[in-house]
This record gives C-alpha cells, structure tokens and sequence, in this order.
C-alpha cells in the first residue's frame, strides 16, 4: 500500500512538471493555465535583411551627378570605378538600403543583401547620365533651332533683295557676301559649321541654293560655280548631307540628339553606356528616347538630303579652249562658238566696242648650213655636226572686236586696259600679211560677243571675278 502511494505521486509530479491535462479536461496542481508559460528569447535579425524604413537618402547625391563627369566615369574609368565612387561618397549600405532616388529611370533597385549594392550602383550612375543627357540634349536642340531661326529671320530680307538683282557678276557677289555675313553671324550664335551638330544645314543652305539656281540659269552656266566662295558647299559633310531646316520641331529635335549622341553637341557630351547591347543590367534603366524612332527619322532626313542635293548640284565647267595665233577655235558641243581669250589690250573704245588686239612671236631657223664641229654621235654610232643657222621671227597678231550685254558694277574699259575674258566668235578671218625668209606675219581678226568677264589689269591694279 505504501508503495503504491509513492508511486502515484511520482507519477503526479511528472505531470505536472509538463502541464498536462488528463482526460476529461481535468489539469493536475502546478499545472494550472492561469500560470505564465515560459516564452522563447526573440531571434535575432540577419545582418542582411533589409530594413522595415529606408536607412539613408540618396536623393542628394543622385542629383548632385553631372554629365560630363559621368560621361568621364562611364567611358573611360574601370568599371569597377563606378561603385567605388559611389561607396566612397555616400557609404555601402545606402546603395542597398536606402530607398530608389529616381524610379521613373532607375527600373530595378535591389534590397536584399549588401552584395546588391555594386549593381544599384550601376544603375543608379547609368540611370543618372541617360537622364541628364537627354535634358542636356533637348535643351541645346531646342536653344540651336531658336538660333538658326533668329539668323534666317536676320538675313531673309537680304536675301530677298539680292534675288532681285539683274547683273550676275553683282549677284553673284551678293550671294556670296551673304553667305559670309550668315557664318560669321552663326559662329557669334555659338553655331560656327564645323562645330555645330546640324551641320550644314537651314538658312545656310537656301542662300547656296539660291545661287546655284541663279548660276544654273545664267549665260555663265558653262564655267564652274564659285563654290569656293561658299562656306557651306566648303564644308559640306557626307554623312550629314546639306539640307533646309523643315517646321517639325520633333523630327528636327531627334535628328539633332541622334547627331549627338554619336558625335556630341556643342555643350553635350556623346551618349555612352556601361553595358553593351544585350546586357541583362540593362533593363534595369529607363533609357532616352529623345531620338524617336531612329531608322524612320534617319530614312526620312535621307529623303531631305537626297532632294535638297538636287537643288544644290551645279553642271560641271565645260572645257572652253583659248583662242591664241592661227590655232582652229575648238568649241565644246554644247557651246559651239564659245572660246576663251587671255591677255588682250584694249587698243580703242568705240561706244559699247572695245578693239583689242594681242601680239605673240616665234623664232625659227632659216639658211641652215653643217659644219665641221662635232656636237654627239647618234645612237648608231655616227657623228653628228653642229648646224650654224640664221634666225627668223614668226608673228602673230590677233585683233578682236568685242561687246558685253553687262559688266560687273562699276567696271568701265579703258585704252590701255589688258583684259581676258570668254566669248562668242561671231566672225574670224586670217591673212599673212608678210612672207620671207626672216620674218613671217599674220594677222587675224575677229568679231565677238562677250559672256564673261574674267579679269581686268590696268596698270599694277588687277581685278577678277
């Protein structure tokens, strides 16, 4: 009996030591549920987990990134150098937990480890340049277009009133001093041809076309367009092609940022990425779409090229010889009586005609006798002597009369003025007017109808057009 009892309280303090009810919901002393039951120590956060409140702002320092240094960062550092730059300004564990500063261009912002750190890094100066270079790029496009605007509103009355001049040497210049007045203008604006992204294009371009229209369809078609004189077919570029600016201001901005991007602008820099085409991390940024639909716009400013290039295109010079002695006047095709004359002195003025007249000579032997001085052995071998000969003069005199419809302003002939210019031969004849052993002349007259002008020398003074 005694055993038993003993038992049974051992029995009893197991159970109540493990708060145990018996069946029938009976619970045993020391195991009442109004007792506080002994609780576990609270687990201790991972040291990488990622805070319940952004630790840091990075919003400061994300804004403070300017291009050009960025530019510097992402073409020509390391790569490794983007996130120790990074890190060494703001610290690691705001780059893995503190919160996105830019989602609208920073697409993915990693927060689980600080192993994510170097990849929000990344993205974090990727996502920066693309936004700041798309700003920078816009707002030079758009101050560019305002000042290509402002200078053909500055010149088109200009333009205006040298279309409507007659003479073509007065024309001519005037279009040429146009052209220089617009590029020194344009160098002013900041928008000097070499520098500038657009290349040669916009007003530049219509006061080029404007002349080589008026060239084309002048009775000076046949010598070559003054290109020299023109800044713009000077510096021509073929892979920007010359063109006029068109009134969409969205096509034009594209092309322009588009010319940027691979070339740079005049205050911003090229576009450049730290990850190569196909690159996963490249999703992780928004990129600019300032360029729009890239092969559509550059197909389209091919169109502009390829119509503006028809305007622009002036025949070539046509092969005009110059007419001197008894030498036949071979014209070309398509100008069968025009020639060219050099050098010829204005001899007499009558009303609109000048006589002119131009004098060349010769020497020639005559009454040649061998001697017995040697002078070389030939290639057979045999001894060839000196010849002892008399000298003859050859002359020929050509005289001209010619008329012009126009000369350049200001321009009047005068005796003694040498001139050279291309004309039409209306009429030539030739006779020799002597004819013996020492001395040969002829003389050759000619009628002709002016259609050039190309340089007048009186005195020490030339002047050319």
């Amino acid at each position: 009996m005694k055993s038993s009892v003993i038992a049974l309280s051992l029995s009893s303090l197991v159970v109540s030591a493990c708060g145990m009810k018996l069946p029938g919901g009976v619970t045993l002393p020391g195991g009442s549920s109004s007792q506080p039951a002994t609780t576990a120590a609270p687990k201790a956060a991972a040291p990488d987990a990622p805070p319940s409140q952004p630790v840091g702002d990075l919003a400061p320092y994300y804004a403070s990134l300017e291009v050009g240094a960025l530019y510097h960062l992402l073409n020509d550092e390391p790569r490794d150098h983007i996130y120790d730059q990074a890190k060494a300004a703001v610290g690691r564990d705001p780059l893995w937990q503190a919160a996105n500063p830019d989602p609208a261009w920073i697409l993915a912002w990693r927060q689980s480890s600080w192993a994510d750190a170097s990849e929000n890094a990344e993205a974090m100066i990727q996502a920066a340049f693309n936004r700041a270079w798309q700003t920078r790029c816009v707002a030079e496009a758009a101050a560019t277009r305002k000042a290509q605007l402002a200078l053909a509103a500055k010149h088109a009355p200009e333009l205006a009133r040298v279309d409507g001049l007659a003479n073509y040497y007065e024309r001519m210049a005037g279009y040429a001093a146009l052209a220089t007045a617009f590029e020194a203008d344009a160098t002013a604006a900041g928008l000097a041809m070499p520098k500038d992204p657009s290349g040669p294009v916009g007003f530049r371009v219509t006061i080029l076309a404007h002349a080589i229209a008026f060239h084309q369809q002048s009775r000076h078609a046949w010598a070559a367009f003054p290109w020299d004189r023109f800044p713009t077919a000077e510096l021509q570029r073929d892979d920007v092609g010359a063109r006029e600016l068109t009134d969409d201001a969205s096509f034009e901005r594209a092309r322009y940022c588009a010319t940027v991007a691979s070339r740079g602008g005049l205050t911003t820099t090229p576009f450049t990425s730290i990850w190569s085409e196909g690159h996963a991390s490249r999703k992780s940024v928004a990129w600019p779409t300032v360029t729009g639909d890239e092969a559509a716009n550059q197909k389209r400013a091919a169109q502009l090229v390829a119509a503006a290039h028809e305007t622009l295109v002036a025949r070539p010079a046509l092969r005009v010889e110059a007419i001197e002695k008894l030498y036949a006047a071979s014209s070309p095709p398509e100008e069968p009586k025009l020639a060219r004359f050099r050098d010829f002195k204005i001899v007499a003025i009558k009303g609109a005609i000048a006589k002119l007249t131009r004098t060349d000579t010769e020497g020639y032997d005559y009454a040649c006798r061998t001697t017995n001085r040697l002078d070389h052995f030939d290639d057979n071998g045999r001894a060839v002597y000196q010849q002892s000969c008399k000298r003859g003069e050859r002359e020929y005199r050509l005289d001209a009369e010619v008329s012009f419809d126009e000369l350049p302003p200001g321009v009047t002939f005068a005796v003694g003025d040498v001139v050279s210019f291309a004309a039409d031969i209306t009429a030539d004849a030739k006779k020799q007017t002597k004819a013996t052993a020492a001395k040969e002349a002829h003389v050759r007259t000619m009628t002709l109808a002016g259609r050039q002008l190309d340089a007048v020398t009186r005195g020490s003074a030339k002047l050319s057009w």
